[in-house]
């Protein structure tokens, strides 16, 4: 038999005390041209042990009307049963969430873990209020191709280990704002297609544009961290990047030697859209002043007003090094004592010996008898 194809629905409203029902009416086939209908239970008036049993990817459940004898209803039934269970998947929520058809919602449930069980068509996911403290490769174990916009803002995160992120290529927005991250592994924010990232008001004490293989970025907010400088390399790559723009007010810059750089970038940079409003925190002199208004002739580095105090600090540090030295020397002299005067007595008889023999002949060269002498005993 030919299973039948479903080219229209017609309901029409059923009386039931059980539960609202409406009838379906399936056109006829080839092999039975007459049109069946079949009643629709709306979910809403079972019970939830029951809903769970005959839970689609929507409120219906199609059963046969009693008395009717359609095989075809029950094939159908039975292929609609298959289409859900291939679909569980799906649409799964976890227990703790609330879920539309493209949005999970897990807002301020104290979670400890990322949840798990997410439907592989979610878009948009909100994980926010929780206390996550740590997040690596285990809280997204499955693929989810269509997640374009991930919040985690405001759950106590600490630490992202490596290949956290992998699974999720089609990022878009990541926000972590209002956490406690210190730092970032290199390839930390490794997406093929993010544009938007969010860390502001977190505790992060250096960034390396390293972290990011993010080609398609435009948008990086760093604000309220502790940040004290930016690397040459990190404003080097920011330049390079095309229709992007960085937020960095509310950090704790040192403006010393070191930053003198990241200055002079400021001027001649558009990246940072809030540079008028950057201000020193330290040193004392400079606190609350803004960058820009900074001489770069008045920036010095913190070690240059003690400079004399470290020299004599470290001559007096030589000193002490080379008197040691000298201590160890004079002990093992000492120790040697005997065999040193020995060795002194040896070279010096070594060289009486030599300078009588120097001597001897020196005498006979001088006396003219002796030299004759000399020679006659020689003949």
């Amino acid at each position: 038999m030919v299973p039948p194809r479903l080219e229209r629905f017609n309901t029409a409203p059923v009386a039931s005390s059980s539960a609202e029902r409406r009838r379906l009416l399936l056109p006829g086939s080839k092999d039975s041209p007459s049109a069946s209908w079949v009643d629709i239970l709306d979910s809403e008036g079972e019970s939830e042990d029951q809903q769970k049993k005959m839970r689609l990817p929507g409120p219906l459940c199609i059963v046969p009307v009693l008395g009717q004898k359609q095989p075809r209803v029950a094939g159908l039934c039975l292929m609609l049963f298959f289409q859900m269970m291939l679909c569980r998947s799906c649409y799964a929520c976890p227990d703790v969430c609330s879920c539309s058809i493209t949005t999970v919602q897990c807002r301020n449930k104290g979670l400890s873990n990322i949840p798990q069980a997410l439907p592989v068509d979610v878009e948009e996911l909100f994980i926010t209020g929780n206390n996550i403290t740590y997040v690596t490769n285990e809280s997204f174990p499955i693929v989810l191709h269509r997640l374009t916009k991930l919040h985690l803002n405001t759950n106590n995160i600490k630490h992202i280990g490596p290949g956290t992120f992998a699974n999720l290529q089609s990022l878009e927005f990541l926000d972590l704002s209002n956490n406690k991250l210190l730092t970032f592994i290199v390839g930390t924010f490794s997406f093929p297609s993010l544009r938007r990232l969010n860390l502001r008001n977190n505790t992060i004490i250096s960034f390396e544009d390293s972290t990011m293989k993010s080609p398609k970025l435009e948008h990086l907010d760093l604000r309220d961290n502790v940040l004290k400088v930016l690397s040459n390399s990190t404003i080097l790559n920011f330049t390079q990047r095309t229709d992007f723009s960085v937020l960095l007010v509310g950090n704790s810059w040192v403006c010393d030697c070191n930053i003198e750089d990241f200055v002079a970038w400021l001027r001649r940079s558009d990246v940072v859209h809030d540079k008028q409003n950057l201000s020193c925190l330290f040193p004392e002199k400079f606190r609350y002043v803004r960058m820009l208004q900074v001489n770069s002739s008045e920036l010095q580095c913190s070690f240059s007003g003690n400079m004399e105090g470290v020299l004599e600090t470290s001559y007096v540090f030589l000193g002490m090094v080379l008197a040691l030295i000298g201590l160890i020397f004079l002990l093992v002299l000492y120790l040697n004592r005997k065999g040193i005067k020995r060795w002194l007595y040896n070279i010096r008889d070594a060289c009486r010996d030599h300078m009588e023999g120097y001597h001897y002949r020196y005498e006979i060269n001088s006396d003219p008898r002796l030299a004759n002498i000399s020679l006659n005993s020689d003949a």
